[in-house]
């Protein structure tokens, strides 16, 4: 299926990054509303500005959970090959995948999109990058 931008939004993939979990919340940094953070395996956003050493999940005038990313919104629905210069397989895992899945860069071809509700991308070559969609 070739790529179109329909109104999607498109997300720079860092490979190794878990797009089903925010970032980890940080008591020494102050969030704003709508910022999103994880503590264990739920995710919050923030309610508030200035939203200082307020713990989620203890705060609930703070802080609000969100539903489970992989089966409401999961934040990355598909993934375009961008480039193409490294050898080597692409390690990758699909939400609600316990298993990754390797396949060899050579069956990525730039500028075509692949859709998987991807988790993360686990490894792939040096020259090889990637857009996500949402």
């Amino acid at each position: 299926m070739a790529y179109s931008n329909s109104a999607r939004q498109l997300i720079q993939i860092e490979i190794g990054k878990d797009y089903t979990k925010e970032a980890a919340w940080d008591i020494a940094t102050t969030y704003s509303a709508g910022d999103k953070v994880s503590v264990g395996d739920t995710n919050y956003v923030s309610l508030k500005n200035t939203n200082l050493a307020k713990a989620p999940g203890t705060s609930q005038s703070f802080w609000a959970v969100q539903p489970s990313m992989s089966s409401v919104n999961p934040p990355i629905f598909g993934f375009l090959c961008t480039g193409k210069t490294g050898a080597g397989d692409v390690v990758l895992k699909a939400i609600d995948d316990t298993a990754e899945i390797t396949i060899p860069n050579t069956a990525f071809v730039v500028g075509v999109s692949y859709p998987i509700y991807l988790a993360k991308i686990v490894s792939a070559p040096a020259g090889m990058s990637f857009v996500g969609y949402r």
